[in-house]
């Protein structure tokens, strides 16, 4: 399973109870949020050999 698939599963739950639910739209948060996080997982892996990390921002 990867790891947008428990969303997709999620917004299929919804888009069956509420069927004029706007899937389109409600992918685009939860799928940026996982790129985001993918990205700096990857970004951290890069780096880890040479003692640092991508900073975090608040």
């Amino acid at each position: 399973m990867s790891g947008f698939a428990p969303t997709e599963q999620r917004l299929a739950v919804t888009c069956r109870q509420y069927p004029p639910f706007p899937r389109e739209p409600a992918v685009v948060v939860p799928l940026v949020k996982h790129i985001h996080k993918r990205l700096h997982d990857d970004a951290d892996a890069l780096l880890k050999p040479f003692g640092i990390n991508h900073p975090e921002t608040t």
